[in-house]
């Protein structure tokens, strides 16, 4: 399926191989390095505002160093208004600009709306990294239907729009769900529309770990 990318930000690293003899920490191939610092990025807002992007050397006016199969840590604050979930990936970009891999981002814990994520370059060369975040109606679904469907208010309702999103994800075009994850989330939506199985046993159908793993790699 296709996320909504409301918000980009990207920040440069560049990646060299530790056979240079510099420590791992501070390896780096200083022919891709700009000869002069660069502008600072322009300060990206919309919908979802990204900030603070990092790892960042001087403003990100130069590209952070790390070694070949390093793995970075990244982080970003990313903020949204209301209370419905929100979704955060880090897109690795290879020097060549082509996508490298794509890590869904969590969550700190520390109550300032700081993401994190670890990528790894494995190979020589000027890497990016894109931060992209959307609204996530399924994250938001399973959040209230935790709360509301236990306590027996509108039971009824939270399965058929949680069933509704699993068919939505199912049918979604743009980045292709593999069969088999398709049918688990159709076999998911129908387990929970089924009244006659105890309400516990159609909730467990939503919390899978299987369907979490597909939804992290093809949100809504």
């Amino acid at each position: 399926m296709t996320a909504s990318h409301d918000m980009t930000a990207s920040n440069g690293m560049t990646a060299s191989n530790d056979m240079t003899g510099a420590s791992d920490m501070t390896a780096t191939n200083s022919t891709t390095a700009p000869s002069s610092p660069g502008p600072l990025p322009t300060l990206l807002s919309g919908r979802f505002p990204i900030t603070d992007v990092g790892p960042s050397v001087h403003g990100g006016r130069r590209p952070a160093a790390a070694a070949v199969g390093e793995a970075i840590p990244v982080r970003a604050t990313c903020i949204r208004e209301g209370h419905d979930s929100l979704g955060v990936h880090v897109v690795l970009r290879q020097p060549g600009g082509g996508e490298h891999s794509r890590v869904r981002m969590s969550p700190t814990g520390d109550g300032l709306d700081g993401w994190t994520a670890m990528i790894r370059p494995d190979a020589m060369g000027d890497w990016t990294f894109d931060i992209e975040a959307w609204s996530d109606p399924w994250g938001t679904w399973e959040h209230r239907a935790a709360i509301k469907i236990p306590a027996g208010i509108d039971t009824e309702l939270e399965f058929e729009e949680g069933a509704l999103l699993l068919e939505r994800a199912a049918a979604a075009g743009g980045m292709p769900t593999p069969p088999a994850s398709r049918e688990l989330l159709l076999a998911a939506a129908r387990t929970m529309r089924t009244r006659s199985l105890p309400v516990p046993v159609r909730l467990s159908a939503s919390t899978d770990p299987r369907i979490a793993a597909v939804l992290s790699a093809y949100p809504i």
